[in-house]
């Protein structure tokens, strides 16, 4: 009796964060009206506030203890659901906004990498990297998975080379292990870019963009 007490009780917290998250996502999402006014209210930036929720999210997920649904296994790093457009900003070193014919332009989130926030070391280096990569370029984003904001997680090839890696391999970015654990070419090419000293890594101590949006 006490254990199933203790499994509904799990499940009721889980519920309640979901909903939190959820909420949160709703206004702090990266078109809505009150970005503004969210950020002179807490006095940081909403894409500060939208990443720190989401490492809370990746972080409650390996705690909880709780079963979880079938559903919501980890995301496969394979799928056949891609998107072809051109890429008409690079908003950060892991942000772009895609233009697609016949849609609405979409806001893509590269999976598996999280690059420094423009506000810190390294930054405004690693949105340079990207722009001259694929600013204006045709690019294919093969679908991970589709975020709480709305945006789309994916990998990005241009020419058939894959970028996500690339930024990585070259010191751009960090492999994002609490959203991407398997993925064992990220984590290669991190460790040979740490080794070789290489962008971001050629600073001895560089603080993790997750470290550093909880600032």
């Amino acid at each position: 009796m006490a254990r199933k007490r203790r499994k509904s009780s799990s499940r009721l917290i889980l519920l309640l964060l979901v909903l939190g998250v959820s909420y949160g996502g709703y206004y702090l999402g990266e078109n809505g009206e009150l970005d503004g006014v969210v950020a002179e209210q807490v006095g940081v930036p909403v894409t500060k506030l939208r990443r720190s929720i989401e490492d809370l999210w990746a972080e409650l997920r390996q705690v909880l203890p709780v079963e979880w649904p079938a559903d919501w296994a980890e995301t496969p790093t394979t799928s056949t659901d891609t998107v072809e457009g051109w890429v008409e900003r690079v908003s950060d070193g892991d942000t772009v906004r895609l233009s697609v014919a016949g849609r609405e332009a979409i806001t893509v989130r590269l999976y598996g990498i999280d690059a420094p926030e423009r506000d810190q070391p390294h930054g405004d280096t690693a949105a340079r990297a990207l722009a001259r990569k694929i600013d204006g370029a045709r690019v294919t984003a093969v679908r991970v998975d589709t975020d709480q904001y709305g945006r789309l997680v994916a990998t990005l090839f241009k020419d058939g080379e894959n970028i996500n890696l690339q930024m990585v391999s070259e010191g751009h970015a960090w492999w994002y292990q609490s959203f991407a654990r398997g993925e064992q070419a990220l984590a290669a090419a991190e460790r040979s870019a740490r080794a070789d000293g290489r962008g971001l890594w050629a600073d001895r101590n560089p603080t993790e963009p997750w470290v550093w949006r909880q600032r």
